[in-house]
């Protein structure tokens, strides 16, 4: 599981996809 940072986070898995989104900085591994 990857560590990620942010003040709010939604995480939405649907049909094989996840889509992340925040309001915010968000920092999923070594990704912004």
């Amino acid at each position: 599981m990857e560590q990620f940072r942010g003040t709010t986070i939604l995480a939405v898995r649907r049909n094989g996809r996840v889509v992340i989104g925040g309001d915010g900085q968000v920092s999923l591994g070594n990704t912004v």
